[in-house]
């Protein structure tokens, strides 16, 4: 982190050195470092060059936002880097805003999400297993 940020001086507006410097920044863990991410993925969000690149940073800072428990901002950038994504990127978008959905208590949303994941995702996915094991999850959580 401390190498990207002496880097970051001199280059204040590449994407790509935001991107990792947010990436960064969530996985460290240490106090502050969410705030650090997440500011560093706005950056990398706005300044990014084209679409993909965009959505991977909306991904990124979305999982960050929820991890800062701002779930409605969390669907925002789930509900943006999903449109207009490749499909890979649109069905992590999906699965995780279903997860989102989950916390927010808003389950039948959450599961139309997976089900979205379902069909879109292609066969032997991740996100197409992890969509299905959610969606079984929910089911038990109802027969309880």
């Amino acid at each position: 982190i401390e190498e990207m940020e002496r880097v970051k001086r001199d280059y204040p507006r590449a994407p790509d050195l935001l991107y990792r410097l947010g990436l960064a920044y969530a996985q460290r863990g240490e106090p502050g470092d969410l705030v650090e991410a997440a500011s560093n993925l706005e950056a990398a969000v706005k300044l990014a060059p084209d679409t993909l690149r965009r959505a991977l940073a909306s991904c990124e800072l979305a999982k960050v936002r929820m991890d800062l428990k701002q779930y409605d901002k969390a669907m925002e950038l789930f509900t943006g880097a999903g449109a207009g994504a490749p499909d890979v990127v649109g069905d992590a978008a999906n699965w995780h805003a279903g997860r989102c959905l989950e916390l927010l208590g808003r389950l039948d949303d959450a599961e139309d999400r997976y089900a979205d994941v379902l069909r879109s995702a292609a066969p032997g996915s991740i996100w197409r297993s992890l969509a299905e094991y959610r969606r079984i999850r929910l089911r038990e959580k109802r027969l309880d």
